[in-house]
């Protein structure tokens, strides 16, 4: 199963992810009693990407230069 469809289930939201190569990448770990917001931190410091928050979606998507 994905983080994102595990991220998905466990906050209430709905993800779009709109660059294929972020798509790609596998995450390990385990995220205990934090924020949605401190779960995309944690991913970043991983991955360069940009996520937006509106509502119940988040967008992430490639950080420009």
């Amino acid at each position: 199963e994905s983080i994102i469809m595990k991220l998905e289930r466990r906050y209430g939201v709905e993800i779009l992810i709109d660059n294929d190569q972020i798509k790609k990448i596998k995450y390990t770990g385990v995220l205990k009693n934090i924020s949605i917001e401190q779960a995309l931190k944690a991913m970043q410091l991983t991955t360069s990407f940009n996520y937006n928050i509106r509502d119940n979606a988040i967008v992430i998507s490639e950080k420009k230069p």
